[in-house]
């Protein structure tokens, strides 16, 4: 049953409960050496074959753990829109979340972490995330705006793909973000 989950980097309590696997079977298999718990819900193999890139663990753990979304320079970072050392991952959380405390991770409160988000594939693993327009919208609203530019700058210049205008003014609109006078210096 729960070797299913060997391939993953780490697993969590509820994936292991849809396979039929208790809490206590999880704590046995604890006792015995056979996976670790990483942190309350999260669990690993101690001989995994996960094919994970060890850089993209932590983010993915933080993620998937406390059920968030990776945003702000995470977000950017993966989508190739900054140059800024990202020394924390960015997971964004329901506002209504009690503390979250975790090294390495920044946690941000939003209203509506459904609204634009998205799976994004690395190393074969879905990784919950931000649309690359409410990433940039986000930046705007909740970090300086050198780094918000810079990251406008270069989708406009199409490093994160193909721009999509309308999507971007739609994420504006919706998150109350009046971004149309940094769009109109971009493009003179």
């Amino acid at each position: 049953m729960i070797e299913q989950l060997r391939h993953k980097p780490f697993f969590t309590t509820a994936e292991a409960h849809n396979l039929g696997v208790s809490t206590r079977m999880l704590s046995y298999w604890v006792s015995k050496g056979k996976i670790e718990r990483l942190q309350r819900g999260v669990y690993r193999f101690i001989e995994g074959t996960s094919t994970l890139d060890p850089r993209w663990v932590d983010l993915y753990r933080a993620a998937i753990a406390n059920s968030g979304v990776v945003c702000l320079l995470s977000a950017l970072d993966i989508y190739g829109l900054t140059d800024e050392f990202v020394d924390e991952h960015w997971i964004a959380i329901e506002n209504q979340r009690g503390q979250l405390h975790q090294p390495g991770v920044r946690f941000v409160r939003v209203r509506d972490v459904q609204f634009e988000q998205k799976k994004k594939s690395i190393d074969a693993f879905s990784l919950p995330i931000f649309s690359v327009e409410r990433t940039l919208v986000d930046s705007f609203r909740l970090l300086d705006k050198e780094t918000a530019l810079k990251a406008l700058k270069g989708y406009c210049q199409g490093q994160a793909g193909t721009p999509n205008y309308s999507k971007l003014h739609l994420c504006a609109k919706r998150l109350h973000m009046d971004i149309q006078p940094y769009l109109e210096s971009m493009m003179a």
